[in-house]
């Protein structure tokens, strides 16, 4: 499939002369915003690299005009390093979220991160890919809480005082893993 791009290659006339003009009288962040306005996005990006503050401003205003959303939330949170921007997006791709985590994070900022996917998916009613998260992260006891809670809200809706010890049985075997791992 052939792409064509309805490109002005003359830098001397419409947008393109704008963002020129800027460049050749030093204004770099004029550049940029005309780049923008003349969607030249790489260029607007390039032209900012030149400062890192111009640059985040870039980055910024890049995220805030696409509409890919896979790019204004899973690919701005790999670039900015804010993968807690992650937890107001999709949480049906929370597996692939601790993975990049996993490759983009610093131990500490993965469990931080970890400990707050836990959060968020529990607070959505999926608590046992919380309790994966907080796995992950090596907050024990955060997961026996939480299983505790869990078998707490099952015995008190049991009758039967064999399913009750059942129960019972299976947090300790549970929890005395946890420990052990």
């Amino acid at each position: 499939v052939k792409e064509e791009y309805n490109r002005n290659f003359n830098w001397n006339q419409l947008g393109e002369k704008h963002i020129k003009t800027a460049i050749l009288f030093g204004d770099l962040e004029l550049a940029m915003e005309n780049a923008f306005q003349a969607d030249r996005d790489a260029e607007a990006l390039l032209i900012a690299s030149t400062d890192p503050g111009l640059f985040a401003k870039a980055k910024a205003k890049y995220f805030a005009k696409s509409k890919d959303l896979y790019v204004k939330h899973v690919f701005s949170s790999v670039v900015n390093k804010n993968f807690n921007q992650l937890l107001d997006y999709n949480m049906k791709e929370w597996k692939e979220y601790i993975l990049y985590g996993l490759t983009y994070l610093n131990e500490k900022e993965f469990k931080n991160f970890a400990i707050n996917l836990g959060d968020k998916l529990i607070s959505l009613g999926d608590n046992y890919s919380g309790i994966v998260c907080y796995l992950l992260s090596g907050e024990s006891l955060r997961i026996i809480e939480k299983l505790y809670s869990i078998y707490l809200e099952k015995i008190k809706s049991m009758n039967d005082q064999n399913d009750k010890d059942r129960l019972l049985q299976n947090l300790t075997e549970e929890v005395l893993t946890i420990h052990y791992v």
